[in-house]
């Protein structure tokens, strides 16, 4: 009786994974890696491996790419974060970077996920970015959408100035005779649109 219920409550916690680039040799590395070019990586390393399941895009916080293995009726649940931070390099130098984080839980006893967190590193690895730091914090992404596109330029950060900042700056540029009345009215216009 009590081999079945352990045998039981094993089938019912299933399995799970957690695995990172960031602790290596003891330390922490992290990859001074443009932020497009770790997005691009991670996706092709996770369809390469994954056959024809869909992975779709964690937006958040925290970014990466999510995917569900299934296999009858069992299923395996990864989440692959690219984690941006700013980290103190052994020499001395503020390095900003990434490190790439694997997450999985789920029925399906799989090595797929091993697979993709090991072909990420060997990528990261074969890139030459990689940088040992004796610290590091959470940082900011470069990007705010587009980041990952695979054929198109990303858009940059927007600077957060609302529609209505910009039409005080618009104004202010008129008035200073930097725009004549005939191009402000014409920003304006376009400005206003956007509202």
């Amino acid at each position: 009786m009590r081999l079945t219920t352990l045998v039981f409550f094993a089938f019912l916690t299933g399995c799970s994974t957690h695995q990172t680039t960031l602790k290596q040799d003891g330390g922490y590395k992290i990859y001074a890696i443009e932020e497009q070019k770790i997005f691009q990586l991670t996706y092709q390393e996770i369809t390469s491996i994954v056959d024809d399941e869909i992975v779709n895009e964690i937006d958040g916080p925290e970014r990466g790419f999510s995917t569900r293995m299934t296999w009858g009726l069992d299923w395996y649940n990864v989440f692959v974060k690219i984690v941006p931070v700013e980290g103190v390099s052994l020499s001395g130098k503020n390095v900003k970077g990434y490190f790439v984080e694997l997450g999985g839980k789920g029925t399906y006893p799989t090595s797929r996920p091993q697979k993709i967190i090991d072909n990420i590193q060997k990528k990261l690895e074969e890139s030459g970015t990689g940088v040992m730091v004796s610290s590091y914090r959470k940082s900011s992404y470069q990007f705010e959408r587009d980041r990952w596109r695979l054929n198109e330029k990303a858009s940059a950060r927007d600077n957060g100035d609302s529609v209505m900042d910009r039409l005080l700056k618009l104004k202010v540029l008129r008035d200073e005779g930097v725009l004549s009345e005939g191009e402000y009215q014409e920003k304006k216009s376009e400005l206003l649109k956007q509202l």
